[in-house]
């Protein structure tokens, strides 16, 4: 008989930009009691202009804080479909993980019927953690030019 080994839990977040109003949000993440991640509220609000000097300390920071912070449904990110159908529309969505202890992964996402979001084939991007504080803005960048 063979055995699935689960899917290691990996630090994430997700990153919205929201063109027409020129700003960008961090959706941090915490472990599910249920396994995988669940959004947290209060996403991280940066202007596009502080954009490049403030993304990578916040990601970093999410990163650190993913495997300290417990479950509390009183944290979780909570809106109706119309409300999560709207945001989606108004904005666009890259998702990064810490795949490893030196590397952070980037997907650009591209939007479904719904409100719902999938990867787009052979677009990830992969940096090197020690390069975070240099490289993460101009990767991100890069992700977004290519999320739809």
């Amino acid at each position: 008989m063979r055995i699935n080994k689960p899917t290691p839990i990996v630090p994430r977040v997700c990153v919205y930009w929201n063109e027409r109003k020129m700003y960008y949000l961090v959706e941090k993440y915490a472990p599910s009691p249920n396994g995988g991640s669940i959004a947290l509220k209060d996403p991280v609000l940066i202007p596009s202009e502080q954009f490049d000097e403030s993304v990578a300390g916040v990601i970093l920071n999410c990163f650190e804080s993913y495997t300290k912070d417990r479950f509390d449904p009183d944290r979780v990110a909570r809106e109706s479909d119309k409300e999560h159908r709207e945001f989606t529309k108004q904005h666009k969505k890259i998702a990064i993980f810490l795949s490893s202890p030196n590397d952070i992964d980037i997907y650009p996402l591209e939007r479904y019927r719904g409100g719902e979001h999938r990867g787009i084939k052979d677009s990830k991007i992969t940096i090197a953690k020690s390069r975070a504080l240099n490289d993460l803005p101009q990767a991100i960048h890069q992700a977004f030019s290519k999320a739809i």
